[in-house]
């Protein structure tokens, strides 16, 4: 939820490219710093759950910075329909997911 929230603030800041940016590099940083610590504990936590929690921050408000981009860049009905398509897409991985974890 704070990942959502600081990405729908700091577009408004440094502009949504910006954002994207900044939002990409720490999601690669937190992802290099899980394959080089995966194994560590801290006070009994492991580094690898602590980060995995802290890049979700990233990766889902940066998701949510992303997700609104597609109908703003094009036309209204190319958008639209890029939306949804992505939207049945994300529906379809969902279903999936759910269908495979049983």
């Amino acid at each position: 939820m704070a990942g959502r929230v600081l990405f729908s603030v700091l577009p408004l800041y440094i502009g949504r490219r910006g954002a994207a940016i900044v939002g990409t590099s720490v999601s690669i940083l937190v992802m290099l710093a899980i394959f080089a610590f995966y194994r560590e504990f801290i006070a009994g936590w492991s580094v690898f759950a602590l980060l995995v929690i802290f890049g979700a921050a990233f990766y889902s408000g940066l998701f949510s910075n992303v997700s609104p981009y597609v109908v703003e860049v094009f036309p209204v009905s190319l958008g639209g329909r890029a939306f949804g398509l992505a939207q049945a897409a994300n529906g379809i991985a969902r279903s999936w997911d759910r269908c495979a974890s049983r």
